[in-house]
C-alpha cells in the first residue's frame, strides 16, 4: 500500500510511498511567517531506518518555518531536525546511538521546471535548486528525509575503536612501512612475489 502524503500523515494512494510525507497547503500559510513542528510516528521512523541502513531511529522531530510570498508563487523555508540513530560501529561491530542534528534553508517555486526537463544545467557548486510547488503544495517531508540521511555517519565508531593496521607475519617490518604506516604498494609487491 502506498501513501499520499497531507499536513498531518500519510495516506493510502496509488502514489509512489514516502518514508516521511508532510504536504503544505499553500493557501493555509496566511500569516507572514508560519512555524510548524512535525515529529515522526514510529512506522515512520522505522521506515526510515530501513531506507538509510541503520539498526534503528527514534525521536525524529523537525521544525520548519515558511515564509510566503506576497505573489504566492514562492515559499522560503527555514528548517533545523534532530534524531537519535542507532547503528553498527565500523570497527567493533557493536551498537551504538548517536544523536544527529541539523539544519537547512530552501525555497519553493511555482514552475520551477520547464517542459523539457534536459534544458536545465547547474554547476557543481551552485546553490540547491528551488523544490517545485505542485497544485498549490508543497512536500517538506522528503526534503527533511533527505538532509536526515546526509546527516548520518557513514562510518560510525565506538568511543576508542581505532582500525589495527595488518602486516604479514613473514615480511620484514622495515620493507612494509613508509613514516610508520604500512606502504600499501609494499604490501601488494610482496602479495604478487608470493603468488608466483
Amino acid at each position: 500500500m502506498t501513501r499520499k502524503p497531507t499536513a498531518d500523515g500519510p495516506q493510502a494512494t496509488d502514489e509512489a510511498a514516502l518514508e516521511f510525507s508532510r504536504v503544505i497547503e499553500i493557501a493555509d500559510l496566511r500569516d507572514q511567517r508560519t512555524t510548524i513542528d512535525l515529529t515522526a510516528t514510529e512506522e515512520e521512523a522505522a521506515a526510515l531506518a530501513s531506507r538509510f541502513d541503520v539498526i534503528a531511529m527514534r525521536n525524529f522531530k523537525t521544525s520548519v518555518v515558511l515564509t510566503p510570498f506576497a505573489t504566492g508563487n514562492k515559499v522560503a523555508l527555514k528548517a533545523k531536525f534532530e534524531a537519535e540513530v542507532e547503528q553498527k560501529c565500523v570497527v567493533t561491530l557493536v551498537a551504538l546511538v548517536n544523536r544527529v542534528e541539523g539544519d537547512f534553508f530552501a525555497e519553493f517555486v511555482q514552475d520551477v521546471f520547464s517542459d523539457n526537463r534536459n534544458d536545465i544545467e547547474f554547476a557543481i557548486d551552485d546553490d540547491d535548486p528551488p523544490e517545485p510547488i505542485v497544485d498549490g503544495r508543497i512536500e517538506v517531508g522528503e526534503l527533511f528525509a533527505q538532509h536526515l540521511g546526509l546527516a548520518i555517519d557513514p562510518f560510525p565508531r565506538a568511543p576508542g575503536a581505532v582500525f589495527e593496521s595488518v602486516i604479514l607475519d613473514n615480511a620484514p617490518p622495515a620493507q612494509l612501512m613508509r613514516d610508520g604506516r604500512p606502504s600499501p604498494f609494499a604490501v601488494l609487491k610482496r602479495l604478487k612475489t608470493e603468488k608466483n
